[in-house]
């Protein structure tokens, strides 16, 4: 069985494959199973978070502001908890392939929902960069991304003076 987001599918980047729930082939989902010669079920769904897989596996867990965000039809995921859960029952071997989605991705929703409601996300810089410097963190890839998150708030005043 095989659990996770678009990478453990085998969604590429070279040729788009509706890979949601779906056996893709030449996917490591689908090598391992043949190559042990057991069934393939594959529940691994383009999109998901740690926090959407627990969702489906968690009864009383309410999931966050961006459960299944865009991607998915929360009604719809909810009719294939239990299909969900039984093949998880079911299962001999699971293989998981999940957290591309929890940060960049993530990180990429909140900012443009940042950039729609107030026009700019600069104080939230400001206060990751006033954070980072009284914990003592000092770090190139996070000063990258930080430092990406300040060009990115120029965008919508950038796209408003681009001519059409």
């Amino acid at each position: 069985m095989l659990l996770g987001d678009s990478v453990a599918s085998g969604h590429n980047d070279l040729v788009y494959v509706d890979s949601e729930f779906k056996r893709v082939e030449n996917s490591y989902g689908a090598y391992v199973a043949d190559a042990l010669g057991v069934k393939y079920i594959p529940m691994a769904c383009p999109g998901f978070r740690t926090i959407d897989i627990r969702y489906m596996l968690e009864d009383d867990y309410p999931g966050d502001d961006y459960l299944f965000h865009d991607s998915h039809d929360p009604e719809v995921m909810k009719t294939r908890i239990p299909e969900y859960r039984r093949a998880i029952s079911q299962a001999g071997l699971i293989t998981l392939g999940v957290g591309g989605n929890d940060f960049g991705t993530y990180l990429t929703w909140v900012i443009a929902d940042i950039l729609e409601k107030e026009g700019t996300c600069s104080k939230y810089v400001e206060a990751l960069r006033d954070l980072l410097k009284e914990n003592g963190i000092v770090n190139d890839k996070l000063d990258k991304i930080v430092e990406l998150a300040k060009v990115t708030d120029a965008m919508p005043e950038l796209i408003r003076v681009l001519p059409r």
